[in-house]
């Protein structure tokens, strides 16, 4: 199965982390996952994000997830193949 996915990030340079803001996700059969983060803070983001990416943000913020709620989402949406690689990746085997 293939999956076609987009994602979002704040990157201000080198000495600071990369904030992840959302995924969208598609699979060749249509199936449709999308979330949004609350783990980032839009005053951190570029103009051009704010205006860009943050302002046309498709859930409210009441409806946004953990990273680690997201990433065991994807697992369950993408199915048992990579359960064991994501898993140990993202240290989620208990978690959430």
């Amino acid at each position: 199965m293939k999956y076609f996915l987009d994602t979002e990030f704040i990157e201000n340079g080198p000495e600071f982390p990369v904030k992840f803001i959302s995924i969208g996700i598609i699979s060749e059969e249509g199936e449709e996952y999308y979330a949004v983060s609350n783990e980032f803070h839009k005053n951190e983001a570029s103009e051009w994000v704010k205006e860009n990416v943050i302002k046309k943000l498709e859930l409210p913020e009441e409806k946004r997830k953990p990273n680690k709620v997201i990433a065991k989402e994807i697992i369950k949406y993408i199915g048992d193949d990579p359960n064991q690689y994501l898993n140990q990746k993202l240290n989620l085997s208990n978690e959430c």
